[in-house]
């Protein structure tokens, strides 16, 4: 953590001249005073590589502005309240206040948090105690401060957001993209680095697009603020290629000049220029939105302007379009020989197809696999432009959303199980015949065997498995040097002693692994623990290692008590435990043995146009064909969800290992494996936690 209170000396005489008329110009105020913080070094999630550097020379360019600076670097939550404390005691008797903040944030229930690098926010309860809200900053400043100035760099695409939504289950849509939209006070000016609800991008150089342009155009001479986030917006927007829209919400009562300098009396034509292409821009970024919010926003900026009538108009079809959803024919086409579409494994011109298709992911490392996997051999073979969104955390509000509006913008959604079940109960997805719509196995084999009990549903194509597993310290073994190949050495603390790294949210994990050691098989445990006295049996035999266990909320302390040494045994995910055996170069060694699998995969939305239906259809059949599934795991550890695909899993594309051993799905790693039951965990899980944590709290 790094912290430091800049104080700077004016290097021209300070003038206090306040215009009591429409306008107020702050060439030189009286007292400036500007919070910046940037976050980049998280430790539960990847390093962001900008807002260190956005932060620093953020406050370098407020320095020259004769500003006195309160300044945090990576800080923790600890670190950040003492910043911000530092900061609101600098605020009494201030003219004007800055506040800047770059890294990871998060909107829940329209409530926008700033997150601190230590943050892991496992559960809805830990947010409240492991994030800060911005508005503590933003409420500081409006009672203290006659002006103030607000830019948010914090809508960067987060994993946190991602682990907090799963946490939460049902009420996981309270979870928003990007960061909410905040309604500036009189005399405050709220920017954010793009619209309210979307993602930014963090940008390849040294800064993001949006502080790079903020750092260029803030204190240009004799230029009011406003004109100067036109300018910035411009220049994000061709940075971007108009992927990224700065937005503002202003309620500020007359002109901030930040720097004294020639004040034109009129807008040169050149301006005016501008902002007709600025409405154009932000046009563009609207129309295709579905969000009533942004075309509102819009509305205030350009009343008057060349799209007011069709935003209008928009915006009334938002609010009032009843649901559409529209009839679909069946599948017909015929391949050669009599056999189904799908039975057919070449892959056939898509007939009054749309194209273009947009298909929603998770983001990161796992979109990566796909690209690779998919997206881009799907692109080469038809000439088909995809377009890849990161907003899968969000697929079940967004899709409500917009069956609401009567109005489909995704093509294909990537969804985990619990999700679909959900999707496919309210009709939100349209439904997917194995047989008919996908192709078959190499060998003939029918999709609905290949898949097996990874097609959790009517409405749901399977593309990956992964799971919750054990791993060990590659230093656990007995008297005689024999390391663990049995679950239940989990329970044998005299030949393997040592700490038992637990999830306290997952309770189904320990339960399950607790009546699999006393002896049950895998398809009765269900019924067991619908019962007290199942309940009852299996905490029976947690109590036998009670006091070796350590329990984790977050998978990441899992692979980092096993790295330390201080943890024997630890319950991860796969993936989280094949990066850490990498990183640790064979300090950690996986233990399939019980594994607990969960599925993902793809949806189509329900009310699609027949041209991007057959489009999404179409790629759906490529994407989950048994080669196609095999490939992705050269980039991933997940299984493909497919048994025809095992015998061609590749070896890791960068790593060179074979990756049969290290994915869930090949039948060495299966044994005593059970793929989650995605209903019978909606109905019983809350039962579950409560009679756990009872247990675990006594």
């Amino acid at each position: 953590m790094e912290t430091k209170l800049i104080t700077l000396r004016l290097s021209v005489p300070l003038i206090c001249a306040v215009l009591l008329t429409l306008s107020s110009h702050w060439a030189e105020a009286a007292k400036r005073v500007a919070l910046v913080i940037g976050n980049s070094a998280y430790q539960q999630v990847a390093e962001l590589p900008n807002p260190k550097n956005d932060a620093s020379d953020m406050a370098n360019k407020l320095q020259e502005l004769d500003f006195k600076v309160v300044s945090g670097l990576d800080l923790d939550l600890r670190g950040m309240r003492e910043t911000v404390r530092d900061f609101i005691r600098e605020l009494d008797g201030a003219d004007l206040a800055i506040f800047f903040y770059a890294g990871h944030g998060l909107q829940v229930d329209g409530t926008n948090y700033m997150v601190p690098v230590d943050a892991q926010l496992a559960t809805y309860d830990e947010l409240e105690f492991e994030a800060m809200k911005i508005d503590l900053v933003l409420s500081a400043m409006e009672r203290n401060t006659k002006s103030n100035l607000i830019f948010l760099d914090a809508c960067r695409n987060n994993p946190l957001a991602r682990n907090l939504a799963r946490s939460m289950g049902t009420r996981s849509a309270a979870v928003g993209r990007g960061l909410a939209r905040i309604g500036s006070g009189v005399g405050s000016l709220v920017s954010f680095s793009t619209q309210p609800g979307n993602v930014a991008l963090d940008g390849e150089g040294r800064n993001s697009p949006f502080t790079e342009a903020l750092v260029k155009y803030l204190g240009t001479p004799g230029e009011d603020i406003m004109r100067s986030l036109i300018r910035v917006r411009r220049d994000v927007l061709k940075a971007t290629g108009g992927k990224q829209v700065p937005w503002d919400n202003s309620s500020l009562t007359g002109e901030i000049i930040l720097k004294e300098g020639p004040k034109p009396s009129a807008p040169p034509p050149a301006a005016q220029v501008d902002e007709r292409m600025l409405e154009l821009e932000l046009w563009r970024a609207v129309e295709n939105s579905g969000d009533a919010e942004l075309v509102r926003d819009f509305l205030d900026k350009f009343p008057g302007g060349l799209f007011g009538q069709i935003a209008r108009r928009k915006l009334r079809e938002l609010e009032d379009k009843p649901d559409e959803i529209a009839s679909l024919p069946p599948t017909t086409n015929a391949a050669p020989g009599g056999k189904t579409a799908g039975q057919t494994r070449t892959l056939e011109r898509c007939e009054g197809c749309a194209d273009a298709l947009t298909v929603v992911s998770w983001g990161g490392q796992y979109t990566q696999s796909q690209l690779k996997a998919y997206f881009e051999p799907y692109e080469r073979a038809t000439g088909v432009r995809i377009e890849s969104l990161d907003d899968s955390m969000e697929a079940v509000r967004r899709l409500r959303e917009m069956k609401q509006a009567g109005k489909a913008e995704w093509d294909v959604v990537d969804v985990i199980g619990s999700d679909v079940l959900r999707l496919c109960d309210e009709g939100l997805v349209e439904q997917i015949d194995l047989d008919t719509e996908l192709a078959w196995a190499p060998d003939g084999t029918r999709p609905s065997e290949d898949f097996g009990p990874m097609g959790l549903s009517k409405c749901y194509a399977p593309q990956i498995a992964y799971s919750i597993m054990i791993g060990y310290g590659s230093g656990t073994a007995d008297a005689n040097g024999n390391k663990p190949d049995d679950l239940c050495d989990i329970f044998d603390t005299r030949r393997f002693p040592g700490g038992r790294s637990l999830p306290q949210t997952v309770p189904f994990a320990p339960l399950y692994w607790a009546m699999l050691c006393e002896g049950h098989a895998p398809q009765d445990i269900y019924r067991q623990l619908e019962t007290d006295r199942g309940v009852r049996q299996a905490l029976a035999k947690l109590d036998t290692i009670r006091d070796d266990i350590i329990w984790w909320r977050a998978s990441a302390e899992a692979a980092a008590s096993l790295a330390s040494g201080e943890a024997a045994f630890a319950a991860t995910y796969n993936g989280r435990l094949f990066a850490a055996m990498n990183s640790t170069k064979g300090g950690i060694e996986p233990l399939w043995d019980g594994q607990i699998i969960e599925t993902d995969g793809w949806v189509i939305p329900a009310g699609l146009p027949a041209d991007r239906l057959a489009r999404a259809k179409h790629f759906i059949w490529f994407a989950t064909d048994t080669q196609r599934l095999a490939d992705q795991a050269a980039w991933i550890a997940y299984g493909p969800a497919r048994r025809s695909s095992e015998a061609l899993l590749p070896r890791h594309a960068t790593l060179g290992m074979d990756m049969r051993p290290l994915v869930p799905t090949t039948a060495q790693n299966m044994r005593r494996a059970t793929v989650l039951d995605q209903r019978w965990i909606a109905e019983h899980s809350s039962r579950l936690q409560k009679l756990f944590d009872a247990w675990r709290n006594r």
